[in-house]
């Protein structure tokens, strides 16, 4: 076979003694378009010897044109004044009289405009629709796919209402309130089929040409990122690193061990960690400067959420920089209901950012720091769990830190923290079983931050949680229900 190839003249040659057999071209026209194709290649290979490579010689120019946000503070502030949430949170959740919403519908979305009016403490949904309506009074523009995204998997979002004697005809969509008239093309919420591969994949490339977008996709469970794992591996965790290929896209994947089986309760959160360039000896080395810079520098964030507020902030800041990072959202689905995740307006205003972690909020309710004997330290909605049973039992001696970035790693965010529970032993609590969740991750760059902080007992942070296992979740609820008072009860014991 390869004898054959050998012997075989190359397509070119065979068209050119085509070509001059029929006497459309001569022998000479063709050596001198040949001559001419190596003299290009030649020159091309001679400046490329001397060429330094320039990133922004090869910059698209819509990356060029990155808008630079202009109102409320600098650029990387997230917060927005009260006044000005009221009067978007209005307009955003006003339903015309005219229009036959459900009943159900009409009566959500007045009960939105009552908490911002009242300041009663707003839910996820609000304030996602939050986040989206001020970057579009900001001037940028959101787009968000994914099945049923309009409507919301767990039927919290709505963003398109549809009329109830009338299905056909148009539909209602809140969020172009905000938007001057014949714009409405800023903003698209669309439905997409059952292909996580094909989804993403269209939504990553609309990311790395519209910078100014905010771009995001929304598996219906966390789990079915599964199915676009290789757009995941090969372009959205490693673009930036083999191309210079930078994008802002946001993953939105429903996560938590909720009782409901395997399929429907992990994200997956360890493969993206796995995926993440964090460098745990980075901290152990004290490279200030590079923790200064540690977002510009990472290839990607994960973040959980525990607060409304947080996770408004998380997406404003995706546009509210002079850089474009993906941004990996493990949103729990019990949260969007729970009474006790919601957040204040003034956690939104000027004066707020992204928390990287937040320290035990309820100091009053626990002895003094210097008096703690344990640390709990989590991330995501196992918290709301942690904190339930800390009340049941009445413990004073343990405080709860919430880890809201897995990655970067928040290494000086954490120290400033625990630095201050001089006694205290710290243990990792997770609602993962132990080959799954954070803890592999989280392990190390806690260890390098309890070693690198003066005062502090050092130890081995230990690890609570459910055993390993082949499976991601039980399918019995019973048995889910035992798992989480065994480890909770575990958590608290000395």
């Amino acid at each position: 076979m390869y004898d054959k190839i050998e012997k075989t003249p190359p397509v070119f040659i065979k068209f050119a003694e085509k070509l001059i057999a029929q006497g459309i071209v001569t022998k000479t026209e063709v050596d001198q378009l040949m001559k001419k194709h190596e003299d290009n290649l030649e020159v091309a290979y001679q400046k490329s010897r001397k060429m330094d490579y320039n990133l922004k010689d090869w910059q698209p120019v819509s990356w060029e044109m990155i808008k630079v946000p202009t109102l409320w503070g600098r650029i990387k502030d997230t917060g927005v004044p009260v006044t000005i949430l009221k009067q978007i949170g209005e307009k955003i959740n006003t339903i015309p009289s005219d229009f036959n919403a459900h009943p159900q519908i009409r009566k959500f979305y007045e009960e939105r405009l009552n908490w911002i009016q009242k300041d009663q403490g707003v839910d996820f949904a609000t304030a996602e629709a939050l986040a989206f309506g001020t970057l579009l009074h900001e001037g940028f523009n959101v787009r968000l796919s994914g099945e049923d995204v309009q409507r919301a998997t767990f039927s919290h979002r709505h963003a398109v209402i549809h009329d109830q004697k009338n299905p056909n005809g148009p539909s209602y969509v809140p969020l172009h309130k905000v938007i001057p008239k014949g714009q409405e093309d800023r903003l698209s919420i669309y439905n997409s089929h059952l292909s996580e591969y094909g989804v993403l994949g269209f939504e990553y490339g609309y990311s790395i040409t519209n910078p100014n977008t905010l771009v995001l996709w929304e598996a219906q469970f966390g789990d079915f990122a599964n199915g676009a794992q290789i757009i995941i591996d090969n372009y959205i965790a490693s673009a930036e690193s083999k191309w210079d290929v930078d994008s802002g896209l946001v993953m939105l994947l429903p996560n938590g061990m909720d009782g409901q089986g395997p399929e429907h309760s992990s994200g997956r959160v360890e493969r993206f960690l796995q995926l993440s360039d964090d460098d745990p000896a980075v901290f152990e080395r004290n490279l200030g400067v590079r923790l200064k810079r540690q977002m510009r520098n990472s290839n990607m964030q994960i973040v959980q959420c525990t607060t409304p507020a947080n996770y408004f902030h998380s997406l404003r800041r995706q546009l509210r920089r002079d850089f474009r990072k993906p941004l990996i959202a493990m949103t729990s689905k019990r949260l969007l209901r729970l009474q006790a995740a919601k957040s204040k307006l003034n956690e939104f205003s000027e004066q707020a950012r992204f928390s990287q972690i937040y320290d035990d909020p309820f100091p009053e309710q626990i002895n003094q720091p210097n008096e703690i004997q344990r640390v709990i330290l989590c991330s995501g909605q196992v918290y709301y769990d942690i904190l339930k049973k800390r009340e049941d039992l009445k413990v004073k001696n343990t405080a709860i830190v919430r880890i809201e970035q897995l990655a970067p790693f928040p290494y000086e965010f954490l120290q400033a923290v625990i630095q201050k529970y001089k006694k205290a032993h710290f243990v990792w609590v997770q609602e993962e079983h132990q080959n799954y969740g954070p803890w592999s991750f989280v392990r190390p760059r806690i260890q390098s931050v309890i070693s690198k902080t003066s005062g502090l007992l050092q130890q081995q942070v230990q690890y609570v949680g459910r055993k390993p296992s082949g499976s991601p979740a039980t399918g019995f609820h019973q048995l889910h229900e035992k798992e989480v008072q065994g480890f909770l009860t575990k958590a608290f014991e000395f």
